[in-house]
């Protein structure tokens, strides 16, 4: 009954509209406007580009200090969403890296190797290939990695300091999503020779411009280049130029996830599976491969 008295008494003072729901929500109590939390935000932005906003302490501090009384941390978390910061892995560069190197390859330097393979490809009436070359290594040392777990399970998962390694060559064309892979047991000259000669032999109806950074295995005088495989070398300190790296952290993510292998043999198995997955996933590759400068130039 008081529900229809009160509802009665609106209808009285204020029509039809006062009998409407009310809007509920919305940043009723806010602490800064939207312009001014912007503001606040960008004297962070230098901070977080290189990295060093491990959590959200910091900006607590200074958000308090603003406003001129305490908050929670919610409040921050809040603060950051309505502005899309998020937390993510930084990308790593090499400290002896060349900026301008990297970026004259991006745009010059890249084309240019991929117009005079394309020309060595013609003349000798092949298609081009354009793949990226690079060799991890994989072994029985490990890491934990972040996973999921229901509340109240704790995941508890075996950790080796074992330095038993063995190595994965692998090659990639972000074109296509072609792959080939090949298990060696050191980085030098003569098993990047090997890999050389299987690669050549697997797309040996094309030629091959095959870039790769500047290892000393890469460049040694005493390599054999096959014919239908012209070899070229990315800027010195530049793996983030190499998309074959994202390969290496699929396989270690999807095969040796918070797993502590019992033998060099077990290793092995698992290079396989990974290289298996990756050959058998062209479509996969294509998306982690395909960096903007290189869809640009091939």
């Amino acid at each position: 009954m008081s529900t229809v008295n009160r509802a009665h008494m609106a209808y009285d003072n204020g029509g039809v509209n006062a009998l409407r729901p009310k809007p509920t929500g919305g940043r009723r109590h806010e602490n800064m406007t939207l312009d001014k939390e912007k503001k606040f935000l960008a004297r962070f932005t230098k901070a977080a580009g290189a990295g060093e906003l491990l959590n959200v302490h910091v900006v607590k501090i200074a958000y308090e200090e603003e406003i001129g009384h305490p908050t929670s941390e919610s409040t921050i978390y809040n603060l950051l969403a309505r502005h899309q910061w998020r937390k993510l892995m930084p990308r790593p560069f090499h400290p002896k890296r060349d900026e301008e190197a990297q970026e004259a390859y991006k745009k010059k330097g890249f084309r240019q190797a991929v117009k005079k393979a394309r020309r060595i490809a013609a003349a000798r009436g092949r298609p081009l290939r354009v793949m990226f070359a690079d060799e991890a290594r994989f072994g029985r040392m490990n890491r934990p990695r972040p996973c999921w777990a229901p509340a109240g399970v704790r995941p508890k998962v075996a950790c080796q300091l074992v330095r038993e390694f063995i190595y994965l060559y692998g090659a990639i064309s972000p074109k296509d999503g072609a792959s080939a892979f090949l298990i060696l047991p050191s980085s030098d000259a003569e098993c990047f020779q090997i890999f050389l000669d299987a690669l050549a032999k697997k797309f040996s109806r094309s030629h091959i411009l095959l870039i790769v950074d500047g290892a000393g295995n890469h460049k040694s005088g005493e390599l054999a280049i096959p014919a239908n495989v012209t070899l070229t070398r990315l800027p010195a300190y530049s793996p983030e130029l190499n998309p074959q790296e994202n390969i290496w952290d699929e396989i270690r993510e999807k095969i040796f996830k918070n797993y502590a292998a019992k033998s060099m043999d077990e290793v092995c198995e698992m290079l396989v599976e990974g290289s298996l997955y990756i050959e058998r996933n062209p479509k996969l590759v294509k998306s982690m491969t395909s960096f903007p400068y290189i869809e640009s130039s091939i």
